[in-house]
């Protein structure tokens, strides 16, 4: 990540081992993560034909790389 806070509604990847994960910013938790980190919660989208619900967890914004910034 560039040092450019990310933002609600931000499309975002990350890695997970060696998968790319594309995820939506769905609430800036601010920064409160350690040493004033900025924290949001994503969403990963789930796949209902497969059975499979969308997900949602906090991340670090220095971890994610915007691949498409909300239109907002």
């Amino acid at each position: 990540m560039s040092g450019a806070q990310v933002k609600v509604g931000d499309r975002v990847s990350f890695l997970v081992g060696t998968r790319t994960v594309v995820a939506r910013v769905v609430r800036d938790l601010g920064e409160i993560g350690v040493g004033g980190r900025q924290l949001v919660v994503v969403e990963v989208s789930g796949d209902e034909a497969a059975g499979v619900e969308a997900r949602e967890f906090d991340m670090p914004a220095e971890e994610l790389e915007v691949i498409e910034p909300s239109a907002a």
